[in-house]
């Protein structure tokens, strides 16, 4: 089953994003962010469960562009399924929520984010279809502003 997330998946969704990150956030910091997600119609943070485990989660957003100002773009990212859970289609599940939703915005291209080292993620996107476009860069800040080291 997917859903949305809600504030009691905040201690789970911090250790499946240790995952990723190689440490957790804070369980407050989580807390934090789905308070704010809630209040944003432009962004959803889902959650699938198998039966009443969560196992994993995305981050699904959209946003009008001048470039496109019709139709605007979506964007996914923190795509995470749990360690043991992987291989099970939970991650095509997600994506494949998360891209129906934003496709009703009416959004196009909806682009998938994943770090070149993340080859398992890269043959998911390429299992269901998604093209390899362009090139990211990004620029790491510190909160409040300014660069990080």
């Amino acid at each position: 089953m997917i859903r949305d997330a809600v504030p009691s998946d905040a201690p789970v969704l911090a250790d499946l994003y240790g995952q990723l990150l190689g440490r957790p956030p804070k369980v407050s910091a989580v807390e934090d962010t789905l308070g704010a997600v809630a209040e944003t119609p432009e962004t959803r943070i889902l959650v699938s469960l198998a039966g009443k485990r969560l196992v994993g989660t995305l981050q699904a957003t959209y946003y009008r562009s001048p470039l496109r100002p019709a139709v605007g773009k979506g964007i996914i990212d923190a795509v995470i399924v749990d360690e043991g859970s992987r291989g099970r289609g939970i991650g095509t599940a997600l994506i494949e929520s998360a891209s129906r939703w934003l496709e009703s915005t009416g959004v196009s291209p909806i682009f998938v984010a994943t770090r070149e080292d993340r080859t398992a993620a890269h043959a998911l996107y390429d299992s269901l279809g998604w093209a390899r476009w362009g090139v990211t860069y990004a620029r790491f800040t510190e909160p409040g502003g300014g660069r990080a080291s």
